[in-house]
This record gives C-alpha cells, structure tokens and sequence, in this order.
C-alpha cells in the first residue's frame, strides 16, 4: 500500500494562508483531464492538528461555490473544478463550521503562475 501511495503523482501547492481563528488552509492542485483540476484543501491549526468539522466550498471566477467533499477525518477537503485560464483565474475558499449559517473566513488564492 505504501509503495502505491508513493507512486501516486503528487500536486502543486499554493503558498498557505491563515484564516482568523488561526486555521491555517493550504491548497494543492492537481491536473485532471478537460480543463478540470482537482483542488485538495487541507485546513489545520498549530498545537491542534486537523480540522474535521468545517464545511468547505470553493469556486473560480468562472464557477459558483460547490462544496468540498471531505476526504476522512484529516482536515483534507477535494473538489474538481474547471480552469479555464489559469493566468487570470483565482481559487475562492470559504470556511464555515458546522451548524452555523455564515461563513467565519474566506480565502482567495492566486493560480497565476502555476504550471501543471
């Protein structure tokens, strides 16, 4: 299973950002096939470890916010979306925890730059 893991393509990771509560929210992207690429989401806070009970969205310009889909209980949120001009396309994040209606945090991550 380990050698399978290490096969596995890795993706390109943004720069993190802090968002207030101090959750840290990294994002890494991976090519997909169309057009489509897969975002990984990966929230934390130090001295906490993973977050697990967030609800995450995210969308680009051209898209409307569509929830992450958690991947177990590691603070790892995926969902593909299509990029259509990554030079001129950014990557919204929205937190929000459960239970609560409004978001606490919201993230804009560049995708200028980036070559998958």
């Amino acid at each position: 299973m380990l050698a399978l893991a290490a096969c596995a393509p890795q993706g390109e990771r943004l720069p993190a950002q802090i968002a207030p509560g101090n959750y840290r929210v990294a994002v890494e992207l991976r090519p997909g096939p169309m057009q489509m690429i897969e975002f990984l989401v990966i929230v934390d806070r130090p001295h906490h470890g993973f977050i697990n009970d967030l609800i995450v969205s995210v969308r680009t310009e051209d898209s409307n916010w569509q929830q992450a889909i958690p991947d177990g209980a590691l603070g790892v949120y995926r969902r593909a979306l299509r990029v259509r001009d990554r030079m001129h396309e950014h990557l919204f994040v929205r937190l929000r925890r459960f239970g609560e209606k409004k978001p606490f945090a919201e993230l804009v991550f560049p995708l200028a730059g980036k070559s998958l």
